[in-house]
């Protein structure tokens, strides 16, 4: 068997860095191309006009314009009232072991009305424990529960931290 030309030898070279690079690019795809659902960056944006919303992100070293990890679930919390189409949105610390859970809920006129309330929550070994909210005892202790399965079940978003008024009810302004 005669071996290999040098150009046989540097077209399968070629063909196996195409390969390598393909398959990187198709291995990377899905973490560049998750698109944030409208209604999630609505609900964001207004909340986010509000000034206590703004001292959370404060507390949490966020500031206008920062990009932030976010979880969000729509519906009813178990354990807590019937809120169905209620928007619960986290944002996280930077470093990942604080965050806030804001409360939103659409009109009908597909706006938001921010919900003057919401947890802070820190990361505690694998668990997260909600406190400075409604509620007393009982809702901290449902409100840790829900952030523990949100961070362990729930998509996460990167997100620009802007802040859009016009997104709000009219009766929220």
């Amino acid at each position: 068997m005669n071996p290999p030309s040098q150009h046989a030898w540097r077209l399968r070279v070629v063909r196996v860095a195409f390969v390598l690079v393909l398959g990187a690019t198709a291995a990377l795809a899905p973490l560049s191309a998750v698109v944030v659902p409208s209604r999630l960056r609505a609900a964001l944006d207004c909340l986010l006009s509000k000034d206590y919303v703004m001292d959370a992100m404060r507390e949490l070293g966020l500031k206008p314009g920062d990009r932030a990890w976010v979880r969000y679930y729509v519906g009813s919390i178990p354990g807590g009232g019937e809120t169905p189409g209620e928007y619960y949105i986290a944002v996280y610390s930077p470093d990942g072991n604080r965050a806030w859970l804001l409360i939103a809920f659409p009109d009908r006129q597909a706006r938001f009305v921010p919900v003057n309330n919401g947890y802070r929550l820190r990361k505690i070994g694998r668990n997260w424990q909600a406190d400075e909210g409604n509620g007393g005892l009982a809702s901290y202790r449902t409100m840790s529960q829900f952030a523990g399965w949100l961070a362990r079940h729930r998509r996460r978003y990167r997100i620009a931290l802007n802040a859009c008024p016009r997104l709000c009810s009219r009766s929220a302004t």
